[in-house]
């Protein structure tokens, strides 16, 4: 009967969840998916999908060849997600949002199968309805290319739930699958790294036997392989994420006043964006540091006073836990200025707010339920809504603007935006703006170039490109975009030149591959056009325009 009655809850909560992302099966790609999907040659050829395992996230994507290595990010199985949405849906959008609302359903699942180890089977499921339906997860259910968190949530609650399992049942085959959940977290998001906390926060509240505590160390022996997997892979300098700028203490005053923020956006999630920012506290004379302090002894209140509540202590520990990462990443974009919040970021942290809250309500019995149904569905409908700001690039990048600085580098972003979509006044207002806030950028520049070439000012176009090519040589998009031009100044041999050292600097470059196997087409010097179009179908064999390609260039 209890396994009915589970297989009845989970189809509601897969329905629930299903109305509530409906509409987000409309929204194209967005921000990094044009990088990650559309455009990265990883996903599409079987024959590289060894490079997966080899490389960083985002080392053969349209993103600028030189990176900061502290940046780098080793994410295969994010990867290897879309190669199969890839298979499956080819770059038709609505597929690869079905994959994230059917890995988000798997995560309220697995929500729900974890407190209820905890707490009685009413307030797992209310913890569980909310944590499906809250409209700050948006950010991570309707973009595409947060499938990382997605992942690493369901491996990392994957691997909690076998540890609970292995500590009641004792069955060593549990504690295998919750290390081997781990390992598969860790090669998801960097956030995993929080597991033996986690665990430790477990076996707390459990209170097993002193040796039990031991079984923690092969977590931590886990980490320390991974970290030296990632170190082989991407350099020893990828095991520090960036920089940091402001001392220990002040990064935990900063974190302390940055939480209650999270914990009123939970509360009522209005106006929903990708960034937020708030100055930083840099000094301890500023009156927000007592605010943090405040919090934290609050915080430390709550635990001596629940402490003989599971429940509660759990939940309390879980919220801080899954904020970890936020801690080191507030000021892990210093081009704000300002310690940076992102929704997304309270993805998994935030279950620990619905157990308390579902605890709360569970308390009030009739009146609990009335307000259990107000909240799901003022959080279904905002969650509606909230889809809507993913729809496309400009209402994106729009949105992003609108609530942080115009200096914001996402500019230049929405100018190209514009560019496609015929929007050249807004676009030549927008470039004015950058160039004010960035006049020595090369971004400047190919922005300037992509207007010029947009409205057929080809001779200012390559000025502009050929400007910025002198502040970055090594950037392959703007060999590519000066071929185009001298294209259409049908000049004979600049655009080859231009176009192979496009390729050169970036071999996989889908678009560079097909134009030099065109102008080879052209100047009827077959075999090396036919060249370059057997590399392009390698790296993306479901083209079938480069597939007639190569049957003509005989």
């Amino acid at each position: 009967m209890v396994r009915d009655s589970n297989k009845i809850f989970f189809l509601i909560l897969i329905l629930i969840i299903g109305f509530c992302y409906s509409n987000s099966l409309r929204n194209n790609f967005v921000l990094d998916d044009e990088p990650l999907v559309v455009k990265n040659p990883l996903i599409k050829s079987p024959k590289l999908f060894p490079l997966i395992f080899k490389t960083a996230l985002y080392e053969y994507s349209e993103k600028a060849r030189i990176r900061f290595g502290y940046n780098s990010m080793y994410r295969p199985l994010q990867l290897l997600s879309y190669a199969l949405d890839y298979r499956i849906w080819g770059l038709n959008p609505a597929g690869y949002h079905l994959t994230n609302i059917f890995i988000h359903a798997l995560n309220s699942i697995l929500i729900y199968s974890l407190f209820s180890l905890i707490t009685v089977t009413p307030i797992a499921k209310i913890i569980a309805i909310l944590f499906a339906v809250h409209p700050i997860h948006t950010s991570v259910v309707s973009y595409i290319s947060s499938r990382a968190d997605l992942l690493a949530a369901l491996f990392m609650l994957a691997s909690i739930i076998f540890f609970f399992k292995f500590l009641r049942l004792n069955l060593k085959r549990f504690y295998a699958l919750s290390l081997l959940s781990a390992g598969l977290a860790l090669i998801c998001r960097e956030n995993a790294l929080t597991i033996p906390i986690f665990i430790l926060s477990a076996l707390f509240i459990l209170k097993p036997k002193p040796r039990k505590f031991l079984y923690c160390i092969p977590f931590i022996l886990l980490i320390l392989a991974y970290a030296a997997l990632r170190s082989c892979i991407l350099g020893a300098h990828t095991l520090v994420w960036h920089p940091e700028f402001m001392n220990f203490f002040l990064r935990i005053i900063d974190f302390l006043n940055i939480v209650p923020r999270y914990i009123s956006l939970l509360v009522l999630p209005l106006n929903l964006h990708m960034i937020r920012l708030t100055p930083f506290i840099l000094s301890l004379r500023e009156p927000k540091v007592f605010l943090g302090i405040a919090f934290f002894l609050f915080y430390v209140y709550l635990i001596i006073r629940w402490r003989r509540d599971n429940l509660l202590l759990f939940s309390l520990s879980w919220f801080i836990i899954g904020l970890i990462p936020v801690f080191f990443m507030l000021d892990g974009y210093p081009f704000f200025f300002q310690a940076m919040m992102a929704e997304s970021w309270v993805y998994l942290a935030s279950a620990g707010f619905f157990a308390i809250l579902a605890s709360a309500i569970y308390k009030f019995k009739k009146l609990g339920i009335i307000i259990f149904f107000i909240l799901t569905a003022f959080y279904s409908v905002l969650t509606l809504i909230s889809n809507t700001y993913w729809k496309h690039n400009i209402v994106v990048y729009e949105n992003v603007l609108k609530y942080t600085s115009q200096k914001n580098p996402m500019l230049k972003n929405l100018i190209k935006e514009y560019l496609n979509h015929g929007l050249y006044l807004d676009a030549l207002s927008a470039i004015r703006k950058f160039c004010e806030y960035y006049p020595e950028s090369s971004d400047r520049y190919l922005l300037e170039g992509d207007y010029y070439y947009k409205t057929d000012e080809i001779d200012r176009a390559i000025n502009s490109y050929n400007t910025a090519l002198k502040i970055n040589k090594y950037n392959f998009q703007i060999y590519y975009n000066l071929s185009l031009c001298y294209q259409k100044l049908k000049q004979a041999d600049k655009p080859i030149e231009y176009a192979l050292e496009s390729v050169r600097l970036n071999p996989f470059y889908l678009d560079g591959l097909v134009m030099l196997g065109d102008l080879y087409s052209r100047e009827k010097e077959y075999a090396l056009a036919r060249a370059y179009y057997e590399k392009a179908f390698e790296i993306d064999p479901s083209r079938k325009d480069i597939k007639e390609k190569l049957t003509y260039a005989k």
